[in-house]
């Protein structure tokens, strides 16, 4: 990478061109960790999801009212597919 100098005689920075080049890595690289990245982050999404929909049937009524659900509700959001939000 260029070196940021100050310029003499100015106060305007200017490039050292004498400062070795930095490589950039390689795309393919950057984009197979993003990728890993993002799958983990589903993964961990749909495990989340499931668990909350399983601690959902243990819900009682009064909770239930609490949280101003239904029956009905309850049972359509734990019918759901793991994938699904």
């Amino acid at each position: 990478m260029a070196d940021i100098i100050m310029h003499p005689g100015a106060n305007l920075p200017c490039v050292n061109q004498d400062a070795a080049p930095v490589r950039a890595p390689a795309p393919w690289g950057r984009q197979a960790a993003d990728l890993l990245i993002r799958l983990i982050d589903l993964l961990l999404t749909w495990q989340q999801r499931a668990s909350e929909r399983r601690s959902l049937l243990e819900v009682d009524e009064r909770m239930l009212r609490d949280m101003g659900l239904s029956r009905a509700d309850l049972d359509r959001e734990t019918r759901k597919p793991f994938w699904r939000a």
